[in-house]
């Protein structure tokens, strides 16, 4: 997922800070300010921050302050009510150092009486829903995102899959271009009703049966022949759908749901959503960082490492490979090790293997060997089944 941007130094290519200065011009002295005086230093001091803690908002120079303060504003929404109060008041405080506090009073003005783009500017990609050729709910910022989501979590029965599906697509994208913290229920709630997922073939089979089951049940002998014949077919594919093949799928099962009015007769249905993206790209992503993948095929988690003998490690690997994965020369880093063990050639890796092994360490799933040093679908799958909060 999208990594949030609070402020200029997460703004890596420039583009929120374009967004924002389209509605709020920059005034001549912040134009012809430098990238340092604007983003700062990678080292600089906490106390120079409106942030301190997280080193957001830098305001070492009176153009940081000035950028710091339009992105508070226009990302307000993330922080907490007494957070938000106290970096505003180090902002403020900043500006009356720096003997910008009038352009600041200025800069919050234009934003209370706005607080987003002109309505003039707006296409039907800046709003949730256009139907009809009518738009409704807007997402010109963080907070109209959220309101969204958490009208569309609401009520999204009583849209169908194909509506709503491009609608959570909309969501996260604004989410992620305004850096809007929605909260866990309704990320992973988002992912799956943009289809964001993915899920193996038995597991998708098996709901096709079932689906069909409940087709008969309810006096659709049709439907449950032709999702029957359906979930044949899937059951003969080895391999993990792709979200657009899953995508597809999962319209038209809702869509055979609405037709044969099951829900009303099955209360505890299943939404195909729930279960075709059952590996959302958050769950996946904290996967990903929990395990690594070595050149010899395995995965491990990497908070078995912790358990790893150093002293046996460097009677088999020497000295320097000890020297490298150790804290202090005391005992296994978990970090370093998990950096470089995906990095060694295959003959070591499978040397490792062994090592790992004799102290009682095995890996908790086995694929054929990559270039790559990633995880596929299959393998994200298998992950699951020993991870299920994740999923949840």
């Amino acid at each position: 997922m999208t990594e949030i941007v609070l402020d200029q130094t997460g703004d890596i290519n420039g583009q929120e800070l374009y967004r924002i200065s389209r509605t709020y011009a920059l005034p001549p002295f912040v134009k012809e300010a430098s990238s340092n005086d604007v983003v700062g230093a990678e080292q600089m001091e906490q106390h120079l921050y409106a942030s301190p803690r997280g080193k957001y908002y830098p305001c070492h120079t009176a153009a940081a302050t000035y950028v710091s303060t339009l992105f508070f504003l226009d990302k307000r929404a993330n922080w907490d009510a007494y957070s938000a109060k106290a970096i505003e008041k180090r902002l403020d405080d900043f500006a009356e150092y720096h003997g910008i506090s009038e352009r600041m009073h200025q800069l919050k003005q234009a934003f209370t009486k706005s607080g987003q783009a002109p309505e003039v500017t707006l296409t039907d990609d800046d709003y949730a829903l256009v139907l009809d050729g009518e738009r409704h709910y807007p997402l010109r910022n963080g907070q109209e995102v959220k309101a969204a989501a958490v009208w569309l979590q609401k009520y999204h029965k009583e849209l169908p899959f194909t509506l709503r599906q491009p609608m959570a697509e909309r969501m996260l994208q604004k989410a992620a271009q305004f850096g809007a913290g929605l909260g866990d229920g309704l990320d992973d709630f988002l992912e799956k009703q943009a289809g964001h997922g993915a899920c193996d073939s038995p597991s998708v089979a098996r709901f096709l049966f079932e689906r069909s089951v409940l087709y008969k049940q309810a006096g659709y002998l049709d439907y449950a022949i032709k999702v029957a014949e359906m979930a044949k077919t899937v059951a003969k594919i080895s391999a993990s759908h792709d979200s657009d093949a899953l995508v597809k799928l999962a319209g038209l099962i809702d869509q055979c749901d609405r037709e044969t009015h099951i829900e009303g007769k099955f209360p505890a249905l299943t939404p195909p959503e729930d279960v075709f993206f059952i590996i959302t790209e958050k769950a996946a992503s904290a996967m990903l960082a929990q395990h690594v993948h070595t050149m010899s095929g395995n995965i491990y988690k990497r908070a078995d490492f912790n358990s790893a003998s150093l002293d046996g490690i460097r009677d088999v690997m020497g000295e320097d490979f000890a020297e490298a994965i150790s804290a202090g020369g005391l005992y296994v880093s978990e970090e370093k090790l998990a950096e470089v063990l995906p990095t060694l050639p295959r003959g070591d890796a499978e040397l490792f293997d062994q090592l790992l092994q004799s102290m009682g360490i095995f890996p908790v799933a086995k694929e054929a060997a990559t270039k790559s040093g990633g995880f596929n679908n299959e393998e994200l799958l298998v992950l699951a089944g020993a991870h299920k909060p994740l999923l949840r």
